[in-house]
């Protein structure tokens, strides 16, 4: 029983830790001097919501609630995070992530409902 919850388990862990990965990967792309690098970051974080969504909506006893409770609270925490940089009054990296987050949320829930 407890090997046929592993992959679930593995795929609510993936979950979670989607929304920490395309942050860092926006907040290192807007580290450098060309501007393209922050495209190929946003991109890649479409893929990565898309692809995830897709491969966890294939998983058997996964719940597009659970999943979708999962994804938006872990971009609670990355908003919460950035909401930081309002001690130094700018608010721009909070609203950043805010909007960063709906639009990674609806094509994670875009691409659960693409795989069933």
């Amino acid at each position: 029983m407890a090997i046929a919850e592993q992959p679930v388990a593995g795929t609510y862990r993936l979950i979670g830790w989607m929304p920490a990965a395309i942050a860092l990967c926006l907040v290192i792309s807007m580290m450098s001097d060309r501007d393209e690098w922050l495209y190929v970051a946003a991109l890649i974080g479409v893929l990565a919501s898309i692809a995830v969504g897709r491969t966890s909506g294939k998983s058997a006893g996964f719940a597009l609630q659970t999943g979708m409770w999962i994804f938006a609270r872990s971009w609670a925490v990355v908003v919460t995070l950035a909401a930081l940089s309002g001690l130094h009054e700018n608010w721009q990296p909070m609203l950043f992530f805010a909007i960063v987050g709906v639009v990674s949320s609806a094509l994670f829930w875009l691409g659960c409902r693409l795989s069933r």
